[in-house]
C-alpha cells in the first residue's frame, strides 16, 4: 500500500513540475517577444 502511494505521489509531482516548467517557458517566450518588439 505504501509503495503504491509513493508511486502516485512521484507521478503527480512529476506532472506538476512539467506543467510549471511549461508555464514558465511560455511566459518567458512571451516576454522575449515583447522585449524584441
Amino acid at each position: 500500500m505504501l509503495e503504491i502511494d509513493l508511486i502516485v505521489l512521484i507521478v503527480l509531482s512529476y506532472f506538476y513540475f512539467i506543467s510549471l516548467y511549461n508555464c514558465y517557458c511560455f511566459l518567458f517566450h512571451d516576454f522575449n517577444l515583447t522585449v524584441q518588439i
